[in-house]
């Protein structure tokens, strides 16, 4: 660990306002992470929950909230989740919520890339519910030139 003041090789550097980089010396966020490797996908940053059981999520909770946001449950995610038992495959999902409570999943990518909005179970590429039962459109597709 190094501070910006006198950098030298090592892996990240927190600056004097408490910005963390992370492959770099100038971060110009509170946490930013760069990888150099021209003409590849590159994955600077890994989340792991070291499970093999279904249904196991991990994730990132983002809010805009001061009022207590992960502990409240006031924000929204990106999930992957173990899709079967084993290593069977990951389905990536959205979360968000209203007021407190649980966050609840609202879209889901499966790991054959069908895509659920309103289901936990899209059986085609996109597959809407409209849980609540309402009478209203679930769907609308317009084709409009501005």
């Amino acid at each position: 660990m190094e501070d910006s003041t006198s950098p030298d090789s090592s892996p990240f550097v927190i600056d004097a306002s408490g910005n963390v980089g992370i492959g770099t010396t100038a971060s110009g966020a509170k946490l930013q992470v760069v990888e150099t490797n021209a003409g590849s996908i590159t994955t600077p940053v890994y989340l792991q929950n070291d499970s093999s059981t279904a249904g196991t999520q991990v994730g990132i909770a983002l809010s805009a909230t001061t009022q207590g946001a992960v502990a409240n449950n006031r924000f929204a995610g990106i999930y992957a989740e173990l899709s079967g038992a084993g290593q069977n495959g990951n389905s990536l999902l959205f979360k968000t919520n209203a007021s407190g409570g649980s966050p609840t999943e609202y879209m889901r990518i499966t790991n054959t890339g069908n895509v659920g909005i309103g289901t936990t179970l899209p059986t085609e590429k996109l597959h809407v519910v409209d849980a609540v039962g309402n009478t209203n459109y679930v769907a609308t597709i317009e084709n409009k030139t501005l």
